[in-house]
């Protein structure tokens, strides 16, 4: 089966960009995506692509596959998944990784 970009780009919270990230990675179809999950998804993506494949990806993954926008993303669903992309983050690269601060907000 050809890699279907149009198709993985057309996927909330996906592009053109990851679209093709997720082809060179091994991944290439919707169907594909949908059958690993997220965290198997973002695996392979971090395996390819290092550190450029950082912790908001398994996110958009989650969104794209249970076909919601970044709207609908909520904190419990980040929450769920924050700590699988960075246990994949030490399996892959072997040291702990130093969590992103977050920026406060004003008011």
């Amino acid at each position: 089966m050809p890699a279907d970009l149009k198709g993985l780009a057309a996927l909330p919270c996906l592009g053109p960009a990851s679209a093709r990230m997720l082809i060179e990675a091994g991944i290439e179809t919707p169907t594909q995506l949908k059958k690993l999950g997220a965290a198997n998804a973002y695996r392979k993506l971090r395996f390819a692509f290092g550190k450029k494949a950082g912790a908001p990806y398994i996110y958009a993954l989650d969104n794209a596959i249970r076909g919601i926008s970044w709207r609908s993303f909520t904190e419990e669903r980040m929450n769920e998944l924050k700590p699988l992309a960075l246990q994949i983050q030490v399996e892959l690269e072997g040291a702990s990784p130093t969590p992103t601060p977050r920026a406060k907000k004003k008011g």
